[in-house]
């Protein structure tokens, strides 16, 4: 079932589990990535590599991952979802560098 997302008195409420499809970014040389207006810190050692930062509809939290292509996808931070950004869902899945 597709999830859908409602706002009311500036909180968020979940209607279904939210289902967005995960967002490819590239880690710039600050070690920080971004999806739309908001930044996350990945790592200094990942600059210039692609990570996906994803949502956990669960915890209610933005997951930002890498890919490493020994080990598998492995997740590298966790920041919770705070006054969501509606226009992030107009954003290209794909950033293009």
């Amino acid at each position: 079932m597709q999830r859908s997302l409602r706002q009311i008195d500036s909180t968020v409420h979940w209607t279904h589990e939210a289902s967005l499809p995960p967002f490819k970014r590239t880690v710039l040389s600050t070690g920080q990535c971004s999806l739309g207006s908001i930044r996350f810190t990945a790592h200094k050692s990942l600059a210039h590599k692609p990570v996906l930062v994803s949502l956990d509809p669960h915890m209610v939290e933005w997951i930002v991952s890498y890919l490493d292509p020994q080990k598998g996808q492995k997740e590298i931070a966790r920041r919770p979802l705070k006054d969501l950004d509606l226009s992030i869902l107009t954003l290209p899945v794909e950033e293009t560098p």
